[in-house]
């Protein structure tokens, strides 16, 4: 994932710069994650992968997804940068990158909260509010659920992991005793 990510680099700082500099950057985000779902798509793959299938068709394939005013010269140009170096297949990654270039650049940080149980909205107001202090940023915030941690929450940011289920606890309790 990590050599994806470096090859997807490039080109989302491109588009990210291209956006940010013409005051785009939310239908650039759009737009790429609308490109990243049409080419994650099984039928779009298997279309992409036809020997029948030249950059042309693929191109207008893909604009057919989009109205006149989200696929313009610059979009076109984009995507045929993409299909000219066989990318098209990073878009996912494009779109990742992108999207944290935009929280970066909006000093807002992705935060990702695992629990045990789904939790309230209240619940995701008291840790958002807690993290954005401890963080000094806006946080964006996506949850999910896995009964694996029994209870607590396990909270990933970019560059840091607080594990606070009960089965880290547990677990750092059975490494101690097994000293």
């Amino acid at each position: 994932m990590s050599q994806l990510n470096t090859i997807a680099r490039p080109y989302a700082e491109a588009a990210f710069g291209f956006a940010s500099t013409n005051n785009s950057v939310d239908s650039w985000s759009e737009v790429l994650e609308k490109l990243a779902l049409i080419c994650a798509d099984e039928n779009f793959q298997k279309i992409l992968n036809s020997p029948n299938c030249d950059d042309s068709k693929i191109k207008e394939i893909i604009a057919s997804f989009f109205d006149q005013n989200q696929y313009t010269k610059e979009v076109d140009n984009f995507i045929d940068t993409l299909i000219y170096n066989s990318r098209l297949s990073l878009l996912p990654n494009v779109k990742e990158i992108f999207a944290d270039l935009v929280n970066e650049h909006k000093k807002k940080e992705k935060v990702e909260i695992i629990s045990a149980y789904a939790l309230t909205d209240e619940n995701i107001k008291e840790v958002t509010d807690i993290l954005q202090k401890k963080l000094g940023n806006d946080v964006s915030i996506s949850t999910h659920v896995n009964k694996d941690l029994i209870g607590g929450l396990k909270i990933k940011t970019k560059n840091k992991v607080w594990d606070l289920s009960v089965k880290a606890k547990i677990e750092k309790l059975a490494f101690q005793i097994n000293k």
